[in-house]
C-alpha cells in the first residue's frame, strides 16, 4: 500500500520520519496511511499485536466505550474549527510512569496528523498494589482504565497501579473504562 498523493504533497514525510513524537496521518474515515519510525517503533515495544496498529488499519475502530466519545469530540473539534486540538494523557507501562501530548492537526477535508509525545516519564512512584479479590467486582469483572491501565476497586473508592497486571493480562474478564484523572483529561478547553 503506497502513501497517498495528497500526504506526500503536504507534508514533509522524511523530516516527519525523524520527528520522536508518535505520528500517524489518518484519512477521512480514519483509516491509517502512514505512520512514522517512532509510531512503529513504539508499536513494537509495547506489545502490540502484528498488523493492529499498522497502514491501512482504522485508527479510531480500537477506541471504544468511554474512551471514544472524547476521542472522537476532539477530532470534530479539528475537523470542523479547522485547527489543531490537544489533550494530554496517561499511558504507563508496568516499569515508567509516562505521560503523553496527543495533537490532532486537520488537512483540510483529506484527513488528520494525530501525533503523540512523551511528556514526561520516570519509575513509578510509590506503593505497587498486589493484585486482589477486592479488584473483583460482584460480577466478576476487573474494571481498568483504558488509558493509564490503573484498576478500580470494586467499590471504585481507589484506582490503583498494578504492573503485573498491566505485563499480562489477568486471568478474570477485563472491562474497560475512564478513571477520574484520565477523565478529566478530555475536559474541552
Amino acid at each position: 500500500m503506497g502513501t497517498p498523493d495528497w500526504v506526500s504533497k503536504r507534508l514533509d514525510l522524511e523530516l516527519l520520519d525523524l520527528d520522536p513524537s508518535q505520528v500517524a496521518v489518518v484519512d477521512r474515515d480514519g483509516k491509517i496511511v502512514w505512520t512514522n519510525a517512532a509510531w512503529r517503533r513504539f508499536a513494537v515495544e509495547n506489545g502490540a499485536e502484528p498488523g493492529t496498529t499498522d497502514e491501512g488499519q482504522n485508527y479510531f475502530a480500537v477506541m471504544t466505550g468511554p474512551l471514544r466519545e472524547p476521542l472522537m469530540a476532539f477530532v470534530d473539534r479539528s475537523r470542523t474549527g479547522g485547527s489543531p486540538v490537544e489533550c494530554e494523557y496517561e499511558c504507563s507501562s508496568p516499569e515508567r510512569e509516562r505521560f503523553f501530548r496527543m495533537r490532532i492537526v486537520p488537512l483540510g477535508e483529506d484527513g488528520l496528523v494525530i501525533a503523540h509525545h512523551l511528556t514526561r516519564e520516570a519509575p513509578h512512584p510509590g506503593v505497587v498494589f498486589p493484585p486482589s479479590a477486592e479488584h473483583v467486582d460482584a460480577s466478576g469483572l476487573i474494571m481498568m482504565c483504558m488509558m493509564c491501565r490503573r484498576t478500580a476497586r470494586a467499590d471504585r473508592s481507589a484506582w490503583d497501579w498494578i504492573p503485573s497486571w498491566v505485563a499480562h493480562r489477568p486471568t478474570q474478564d477485563v472491562s474497560h473504562g475512564l478513571c477520574p484523572l484520565c477523565a478529566s483529561s478530555f475536559v474541552m478547553q
